[in-house]
């Protein structure tokens, strides 16, 4: 078994949707690196209350304080282990705070908005990312598969292009409302920290939805047949370029993180399943524009797409 990080064990907490505070014990039990976490601000300290876990027998006990010359000196007073002066590292606790990861994700996927809790200590809304050539809502989640779903569920909308990353280590469900699987992603596989920095490598979820398939299709088509195809070769124009713009980020990311990076094949029945329509429409908007079969052309070449996304990059 490899061997496990800080960072992944603290994950881990997501599993369950409420606050953790921990104290020096729970970190020397884990494996925790407490300055590693609290230098990226995963880990927040405070000063202990009115209580705090004895250091012999594990049970919680009273805190007090007694004024010294020195300053206030605070002890342990057990009623089995007896009375004892705390240590530093006693007198603190360590709160979780997932914020400076949820910023880490903002900034790779370029969200705009602000990060919103909707549900205590379990959901949270990111903002939005243009993604694949899309705008889509990105939210983050604690403790899936729990009972908390039931106070999480209704604050996903439908539709299918919003994205879930979650928390802890369950598994990914199958399905999760209107969520299906290839929309959900897992913290653990996307982030990490590195040279005290927390490092969000979107690459995974830009190639996992830049595929056409995945974007909705467009509303219904104004009747007429030659106003239909016209019509149809504007769209397909707008969503070639947004296409090549998802690839091209997709593509960058996957360099950044030396990660192999599939470019997708785009044909005229991909578009055709798109939108909705014959695959003898697509045709024949390719054949009547130019602009169109050069941009169909260019979206099937890696280096055409590099130079496109370069150019236009959002």
């Amino acid at each position: 078994m490899c061997n496990r990080t800080s960072f992944d064990i603290l994950l881990d907490f997501g599993s369950v949707a409420e606050e953790f505070l921990l104290d020096c014990y729970d970190l020397s039990s884990l494996h925790m690196n407490s300055d590693e976490l609290t230098a990226v601000g995963l880990l927040r300290k405070q000063p202990i209350g009115k209580k705090v876990r004895c250091r012999d027998c594990d049970s919680t006990i009273p805190v007090v304080a007694r004024e010294r010359k020195t300053g206030i000196i605070l002890y342990g007073d057990c009623s089995e282990c007896g009375f004892y002066e705390l240590e530093p590292e006693e007198q603190v606790l360590w709160r979780i705070d997932y914020t400076p990861l949820f910023e880490a994700a903002r900034k790779s996927l370029a969200c705009t908005g602000e990060i919103t809790e909707l549900v205590p200590f379990a959901l949270w809304s990111l903002g939005r990312a243009p993604l694949a050539g899309q705008s889509r809502e990105i939210f983050a989640c604690a403790g899936i598969n729990t009972d908390r779903n039931a106070e999480i569920m209704p604050h996903l909308p439908d539709g299918k292009t919003p994205i879930l990353l979650i928390l802890g280590n369950a598994p990914i469900p199958e399905k999760l409302g209107s969520f299906s699987s290839d929309r959900v992603f897992n913290f653990s596989h996307l982030a990490r920290v590195e040279s005290g920095e927390i490092v969000f490598d979107s690459s995974h979820i830009l190639s996992q939805i830049a595929t056409l398939p995945a974007l909705e299709p467009p509303p219904e088509k104004a009747p007429g047949k030659n106003s239909k195809i016209g019509d149809l070769a504007i769209k397909l124009k707008q969503t070639l370029r947004e296409h090549m713009k998802g690839v091209y980020s997709a593509i960058l990311q996957a360099e950044r993180s030396n990660t192999d990076y599939v470019f997708p094949e785009l044909r005229q029945s991909d578009l055709a399943k798109m939108y909705n329509v014959p695959r003898v429409y697509i045709k024949r908007a390719v054949d009547s524009d130019l602009e169109l079969r050069t941009l169909l052309e260019s979206a099937n070449n890696r280096d055409s797409t590099m130079a496109y996304g370069a150019k236009a990059r959002f």
